[in-house]
């Protein structure tokens, strides 16, 4: 028996997502430096741009989770991920993704829901 491999769509999709993370986790370290996550979200939110982005980020957060719950053939991991989503934001998008692409290999096995 053969061991799957990733093909180009899958790797490239893996590589994104684990360069989401790095880059999302050193931002995360940088910006609690600066100041604590309590005082950055009153800040965001004391703007009428900040609200937008903040409705932005969440619209689109709800779009993911709306796949997760399409592609997850069990609906225990879905809603951990959809609780993830909503408090991690697209952090955990990017873990979804890359464990998702390191599953399944191909860009459409990653894309497209298990079967059911």
């Amino acid at each position: 028996m053969t061991t799957p491999r990733f093909d180009t769509g899958g790797l490239t999709l893996a590589i994104a997502f684990a360069l989401s993370i790095l880059g999302l986790l050193v931002l995360f370290v940088v910006s609690s430096l600066e100041m604590s996550l309590g005082a950055g979200l009153r800040a965001v939110a004391s703007t009428l741009w900040g609200v937008t982005t903040l409705a932005d980020l969440y619209i689109g957060l709800l779009f993911i989770a709306v796949w997760i719950w399409f592609v997850e053939r069990c609906r225990w991991p879905a809603l951990v991920w959809t609780v993830a989503l909503v408090f991690t934001g697209n952090f955990a998008t990017a873990v979804y993704v890359l464990q998702r692409a390191i599953r399944k290999k191909t860009l459409a096995a990653t894309l497209l829901p298990n079967d059911r």
